[in-house]
């Protein structure tokens, strides 16, 4: 049966448990404040560079185009010029974060002028090329032991 004497045993309980809670939660603010300021420092590690990706648009390629844009570089990405691949290079630019500097050159890797293709977009989109990726490659799983 409650009691006013429970009832205040409970609620002061009740209230000092919610103030520990408090002061633990507001000592951590300045250190979240902190480690969001770290993090906004790291996601500049690549700043003023510019990256050239070679298959950009789908698997690792992309994983590294969008870590590269996350982390400031202008990226230049290659990829094949067919329907799928075009719209993979579309969804690329809507998640790539908010102002990044993603240009596309579509191409077969395997052409000489593809290569060139991309090093001059990087150059006359971005200014300058510090970072090459050959990733492009196509597979074709077959058994190799006979």
């Amino acid at each position: 049966m409650w009691t006013p004497g429970l009832v205040v045993s409970v609620t002061a309980s009740l209230y000092q448990s919610i103030l520990t809670i408090f002061r633990s939660v507001h000592s951590l603010v300045p250190r979240l404040f902190d480690e969001i300021a770290n993090l906004q420092t790291m996601a500049a590690l690549l700043a003023g560079k510019s990256a050239a990706i070679t298959g950009g648009v789908t698997g690792i390629g992309r994983a590294i185009a969008l870590g590269y844009l996350r982390h400031g570089a202008a990226v230049t990405v290659n990829f094949l010029d067919d329907a799928p691949s075009i719209n993979h290079f579309e969804s690329l630019k809507a998640e790539a974060p908010t102002a990044s500097k993603l240009h596309g050159v579509t191409g077969d890797i395997g052409r000489k002028a593809t290569g060139e293709a991309i090093v001059k977009g990087a150059f006359d989109v971005h200014g300058s090329l510090d970072i090459f990726v050959a990733n492009a490659g196509v597979s074709q799983f077959r058994d190799f032991v006979t």
